[in-house]
């Protein structure tokens, strides 16, 4: 079954592929270009630690990015002279919830890319040698400029998940960003006034019983960046639990 929803660009494809990007703030001075986002979402019947293996093996050797390497939390992210890039595994039941989140300078390098990775962490053989960090030996490569950061959040209840969406829209609304509801579990955000997007999750894990609830922020201003994420993510867990 294939669905395809838009907003900005947007589609649904048996689990959840989506891309957005906000509206173009108009010049003048300096210009700040709006980046773009790509999500993959879907469960998969495969170990986390295969997936983050052969997530590193996707950026450090097929697509070749200036840096990547699996990082505190467990995902497998990095960046090349476009994009930013970070893959989620979570275990759930005989497998994993695969998120892939790409935020780049162009639209369509960043759709290929998000779904080179996810093509890759799929059909790939995994490596369980592959290194846990990768960095170019090219000093003249000059990374994207773009900063990605994420949080999760796990709680043991889900009879609010039904109500994530609304809250995601009501949370990612009230700091100021546009919204994209794009699926039971995934809502896509922009933020006119930063120039940065946001992306929300909500999945089961790591069993029926408990709730993951999930942001990821991208803009050029690393502190934006990470002021976004928590607060989308705080809001939403105070808005279902609290």
């Amino acid at each position: 079954m294939r669905s395809y929803v838009r907003f900005g660009f947007a589609i649904l494809i048996g689990g959840v592929y989506a891309s957005f990007t906000g509206a173009q703030v108009p010049p003048p001075p300096p210009p700040m270009q709006q980046p773009t986002v790509n999500v993959r979402v879907e469960f998969r019947r495969m170990a986390s630690e295969a997936c983050i293996q052969k997530a590193m093996d996707a950026l450090a050797n097929k697509e070749n990015f200036i840096f990547a390497e699996v990082g505190k939390d467990g995902s497998a992210w990095g960046y090349n002279e476009t994009c930013v890039v970070r893959v989620f595994a979570l275990p759930f039941k005989d497998g994993a919830n695969l998120f892939v989140v790409c935020g780049g300078k162009e639209k369509l390098e960043s759709e290929r890319l998000c779904n080179a990775i996810w093509t890759h962490i799929v059909e790939a053989p995994a490596d369980p040698q592959m290194p846990k960090s990768h960095r170019s030996n090219d000093s003249s490569r000059k990374p994207c400029g773009l900063h990605l950061r994420s949080s999760w959040e796990q709680r043991n209840t889900i009879g609010t998940v039904r109500l994530f969406v609304p809250a995601a829209l009501i949370v990612m609304e009230k700091n100021g960003l546009t919204t994209n509801p794009v699926g039971p579990g995934l809502v896509l955000g922009a933020h006119q006034g930063s120039q940065s997007l946001v992306a929300v999750f909500g999945a089961q894990g790591p069993n029926e019983a408990n709730t993951q609830i999930g942001a990821a922020a991208i803009s050029s201003d690393e502190n934006e960046a990470e002021r976004l994420h928590n607060a989308i993510r705080s809001g939403i867990v105070k808005v279902l639990f609290d």
